[in-house]
């Protein structure tokens, strides 16, 4: 029931509410999960955001743009709606640039959706 992105983003995502933010920190910088075939696709995308999220607390724009970069690209690969709304509030005004190409790639789905 559970992988390894799974449970790694839930233990980033808890560490951030709870405020230990320097353990998610360390934990983000030890590195990602190694890819198997039994995790669901969306799960990678989930963890992204989640990495983005704690790079950003850390002030790493650059590695948390990169997390965002990929998680837009698999979203609109996987059509992810979600997940993209969730890339929209991650940059918000701190990585405007990726905040528009998702809130854009959202808007296109959203228009093959109602077609």
């Amino acid at each position: 029931m559970f992988n390894p992105y799974a449970l790694h983003e839930i233990q980033l995502r808890g560490l951030m509410s709870t405020g230990r933010t320097d353990v998610a920190i360390q934990l983000v910088e030890r590195g990602s999960p190694e890819p198997t075939t039994t995790v669901a696709p969306q799960w990678r995308v989930i963890e992204l955001i989640t990495v983005a999220q704690v790079r950003l607390a850390a002030d790493d724009r650059g590695g948390a743009a990169q997390s965002l970069h990929s998680a837009v690209e698999e979203a609109v690969r996987q059509r992810l709606p979600h997940q993209l709304q969730r890339i929209v509030r991650a940059a918000h005004r701190r990585l405007p640039e990726i905040r528009d190409v998702a809130a854009h790639a959202l808007d296109r789905i959203r228009q093959d959706l109602a077609a």
